[in-house]
């Protein structure tokens, strides 16, 4: 078990999904979970992220000022479909860790 990082998870749907969210607890030790059912913007978006290393997101965009914002961040993984809302470019230059 990881008990050195913890994961975010963002997605408003991915807490409803016990099974998922039993299997994360199996690998970190530390997980926050965005039980708001709400989509995380802007501020609320980066003050949700900030005490985690790890990220799961969904439909949350993540801008170069959001990404300026996390220097902790080391993985943003996507849950679901889609990925127009993360920027490639702006990834590879932070050498951030991207799982898709």
């Amino acid at each position: 078990m990881n008990t050195k990082d913890t994961a975010a998870v963002a997605s408003r749907s991915f807490p409803k999904n016990s099974f998922l969210v039993e299997k994360l607890k199996n690998i970190y030790s530390s997980i926050i979970l965005n039980e708001t059912s709400s989509t995380l913007e802007a501020e609320n978006l980066i003050n949700f992220l900030n005490p985690a290393s790890k990220a799961i997101i969904a439909i949350e965009v993540i801008s170069d000022y959001i990404l300026s914002q996390l220097p902790d961040s080391k993985v943003i993984s996507k849950y679901g479909v889609g990925l127009y809302n993360l920027d490639f470019e702006l990834l590879k230059i932070t050498k951030l860790n991207l799982d898709v």
